[in-house]
């Protein structure tokens, strides 16, 4: 005889369920009646599962997992608590592994071994705070295998309500230790001893100290304080202390709780003692943590390995939130394996059973879809947590740069001991594009080895004489010093921080820009009361002995290749000689495993180092050249040449007036720290960046002029500039514009008008970003530049374009009726796409179409040529 399957039946919305002939002969009770009986999770929810089971592929993966695990033989207490909870679940759900009605023969055993595993229950928990995660584990899945096994049998069993409300009593003893350290430990053991005030909440004569109710209580309070109060803060983006992996080894736990307290409270309400609790998945607080580690996450779904957070760790548990909060299934983003591809059905399964078995708690939460992420933002900047973050979009190739600078609560846990993982690597960074990790932070091999790669020496920071942060007080873990990410611009396009910290008797600024996501450049101002040896460096992921890494120290340059990727990099030093060497180091590709790579260490000694550094990532059949240009002691100017564009970078010793004559480009002037520009087809700067100065010549021409020093930044496209503006106070600005002004659009402009070839702009309060508009009437002076154009790219349409919208992209072009042209589709990180045919045109534009359907969301770049010259359009396909 078998067990029958559920038989799902939809009428009018509702769905209902046939109880089985083993039901009906043995007196089990029905489907309905099993899942009506559970504490731990909303019914409606199990039907989805079992529903799911059915139609989805990874949904069986995760079932037939849970089969095989069910019927192990169980090697550890951790084995025999996932046996436990995973026999429940099986029993329920009344399958095979090949998906058929499990037989009577079957069932029965499974039930005795369920019945043993649970009448085997140590409950004891002692004060080894290391300690508290595993038991944590045991206790929440024996809690979810009881509520299994009191709803398919339809009985209760004293014995086992004894052991498990032992359990969660002393769990709760712990909990209100005065002296407990409140950490990602102590979080998992309150979810344990709250699911099980849940799941035991109606049992009856307990001998414990508390009750199911004050186990609850005592839980759910030691989470809102340890969270709160020590690992984040409630008045804003202050992210979790201990890090992007501990955040989630803790939601491991808390969020399989989350969704039950919130099935518990049914839109209510928890009181205990004097507090008032809320479901933390509607409470905002909450949200801000959620929303954090969704803006840090990587473009392949994995966690960045910043501080002890493992590479190659994924958050799958995070889109369990999304199928209870529809507002945040933005939480269930898509996750990459080798080559960009979709993270295998069997990967995410063993991922999702890291330490914690979370495999049934996913299938029961109606995770939504995976999705590209619907945050609006690409760039977060987020001093209070201590992360900057900047991306060209959410696709799983897109380029994304992030760098660490922490203080306060984010760094130190509020604890005097500190959070345990923390890591010397004050404003280091990673940069990863094409799903390939470029530029390294170290990761976490394990707790044990923490201490290969903790120091400083293993981070893309400076170190000051062969040390960074390293220092430590006496029996603390807290390493690192406090920096502050502050001066921080951002747009759609462009975006720059600064990163202000003190070690070694040494103050460090580092500030990071980027001009579209694409060109990323560095500069560091390392200062001290005496001479010391400064060393930039720069950990690529790549060997000298493997040939992934290819040093050009002549030139201050090297490469680093990881798949179809590279990483071209340049860092040059101002004022001193500069020596660079090639250091072999240490990183954890995945947990409880190192492997080497090579970094490029360039170091000065003197009482202050000034370095300036571009990263740019691209295809390793993409033909890229890197040079200084200039080689000075008071500014330092490289240059970028790809297929696409051109890209200059000039940094300067002081804030001080400084005039340079670059080769090729002309003579620049300014009294700003850094000026980065795109050039464009006639070498003059189009898109730009100028920081903490008040103005900017190039030859005869004053881009820009204030009356204050300010940060700033332009974007041109044929039809209006983009300008953002940061200063300290009201000013006015003059900016050189191609045409003349006719609206301007957007925040913090008073007034403007027109003088002769630019715009005069006042802001109140020293802070714009707006939109000027222009009409078809060149300025005097750009008009003679216009004429001699011989190519010409038009703003494409319709916009906004839809990928796989069956239509197609028209990108109308200008070519003189002598020349021949070649017009060449990239992506953002420089791979051809495609070639476009240009016909000889006589007059006026040409069309040049793109079919919806042959190319993925993502920016790209048409570049335009003709008898030597060349035009490039930047469009978005959405």
């Amino acid at each position: 005889m078998k067990h029958s399957a559920v038989i799902l039946l939809v009428l009018a919305g509702l769905s209902l369920l046939h109880p089985s002939p083993v039901q009906a002969q043995t007196g089990y009770p029905s489907k309905v009646e099993m899942l009506t009986s559970l504490r731990s999770g909303n019914p409606q929810r199990i039907l989805f599962a079992l529903n799911n089971i059915d139609n989805d592929q990874l949904a069986r993966t995760l079932y037939v997992d849970l089969y095989q695990i069910a019927g192990s033989e169980p090697s550890s207490p951790i084995t025999a608590s996932a046996a436990a909870k995973a026999l429940g679940f099986v029993l329920l759900v009344g399958r095979d592994a090949e998906m058929q009605p499990m037989s009577e023969e079957e069932f029965a055993e499974k039930i005795s071994m369920l019945e043993a595993l649970l009448e085997n229950i140590n409950p004891e928990v002692t004060g080894v705070v290391e300690q508290f995660q595993w038991r944590a584990v045991e206790l929440m899945q024996y809690c979810t295998a009881y509520d299994f096994y009191r709803g398919i049998t339809g009985k209760t069993s004293p014995s086992i309500e004894e052991r498990l409300s032992h359990f969660a009593d002393n769990a709760a003893q712990q909990l209100e230790n005065s002296f407990v350290i409140r950490n990602n430990l102590s979080l998992k053991l309150a979810a344990a001893a709250g699911i099980a005030g849940i799941i035991l909440r109606d049992t009856d004569a307990l001998a414990t100290r508390r009750s199911p109710q004050q186990w609850l209580g005592i839980a759910i309070r030691h989470i809102d304080e340890t969270i709160w109060e020590y690992q984040s803060n409630p008045d804003g983006w202050y992210g979790y202390s201990e890090g992007p992996w501990y955040f989630r080894y803790a939601m491991m736990n808390l969020i399989p709780f989350f969704l039950a307290f919130d099935t518990h409270l049914d839109g209510g309400t928890f009181a205990f003692e004097d507090r008032i609790f809320e479901s933390p998945l509607r409470d905002a607080r909450y949200h801000t943590l959620f929303d954090w580690i969704s803006a840090l996450r990587m473009p392949d779904g994995m966690l960045p390995p910043f501080e002890d957070t493992y590479m190659k760790a994924y958050f799958p548990e995070l889109a369990s939130i999304g199928g209870v909060l529809p507002a945040y299934q933005h939480l269930a983003w898509p996750n990459y394996g080798e080559d960009l591809a979709p993270m295998e059905a069997a990967r995410f399964s063993r991922e999702l059973s890291r330490t914690f078995d979370g495999r049934v708690d996913y299938l029961i939460s109606a995770p939504p879809t995976p999705a590209h992420s619907t945050m609006s933002q690409q760039t977060w900047i987020m001093p209070d947590a201590g992360y900057a973050v900047f991306r060209s979009g959410w696709e799983a190739d897109a380029s994304y740069f992030a760098l660490i600078g922490k203080h306060g609560i984010a760094r130190t846990h509020r604890s005097p001991v500190g959070s345990g993982h923390k890591q010397a690597n004050e404003t280091a960074f990673v940069l990863q594009a094409g799903g390939e990790l470029l530029a390294l932070e170290p990761g976490y091999h394990s707790s044990k080895e923490r201490e290969a790669l903790v120091y400083g020496a293993n981070h893309n920071v400076i170190l000051v004489d062969g040390r960074g942060a390293d220092s430590t007080s006496f029996g603390t873990s807290l390493f690192g010093a406090d920096s502050f990410i502050q001066d921080t611009i951002s747009t759609q396009e462009h975006g720059s921080v600064t990163i202000r910290t003190h070690y070694q008797d040494a103050d460090i600024e580092r500030s990071a820009s980027h001009l579209h996501h694409r060109f990323f450049m560095i500069t560091d101002r390392a200062e001290s009361g005496f001479t010391r040896m400064f060393t930039h460096q720069l950990h690529g992921n790549g060997t000298l002995s493997e040939g992934s890494f290819v040093p050009s120290y002549d030139d201050h340059s090297a490469q680093w290749t990881s798949g179809s990727m590279r990483l071209h990099a340049i860092t040059h030093a101002l004022g001193s000689d500069v020596t660079h060497e090639t250091v072999s180091r240490l990183h954890a590709p995945s947990s409880s495993t190192f492997a080497k790579h090579d970094a490029m260490y360039s170091s000065v000694t003197s009482d202050r180092g000034l370095f300036h550094s571009v990263l740019y990532a691209a295809s390793t059949d993409e033909d890229v050249s890197t040079r200084v240009l200039v080689n000075a002691a008071d500014v330092s100017v490289i240059h970028v040449q790809t297929p696409v564009d051109e890209l200059l970078s000039l940094m300067t010793e002081t804030a001080s007036h400084v005039q340079t004559s670059v080769p090729e480009f002309g003579e620049f002037s300014t009294d700003a720290k850094t000026f980065h520009c795109i050039l464009d087809a006639a070498g003059r700067p189009e898109s730009w960046m100028l920081d903490d100065g008040s103005f900017i010549r190039h030859d005869d021409r004053m881009l820009l002029s204030s009356s204050l020093e300010l940060q700033a930044t332009v974007t041109a496209t044929a039809t209006h500039y983009r300008l953002s503006v940061r200063a300290d106070g009201a000013l006015q600005l003059r900016l050189r514009v191609p045409y003349h002004v006719s609206h301007v659009a957007g925040n913090g402009i008073s007034a403007w008008e027109m003088d002769g070839n630019a715009v005069l702009l006042k802001l109140t309060d020293g802070i714009a970003d707006c939109s000027l508009e222009f009409n078809t009437v060149a300025t005097s002076v750009e008009q003679s530049h216009a004429i001699a154009q011989t190519c010409r790219i038009h703003a494409p349409y319709p916009q906004p374009f839809l990928s796989g919208s069956g239509a197609a992209l028209i990108i109308p072009v200008e070519i003189a009726a002598t020349h021949t042209a070649a017009a060449v589709l990239y992506d953002a990180l420089g791979r051809k796409s495609m070639e476009l045919p240009v016909r000889r045109a006589t007059s006026g534009p040409q069309p040049l179409l793109i079919a919806a359907e042959s190319l993925r969301p993502g920016t790209y770049y048409l570049r335009l040529q003709a008898d030597g010259q060349s035009a490039v359009k930047r469009f978005i396909i959405h």
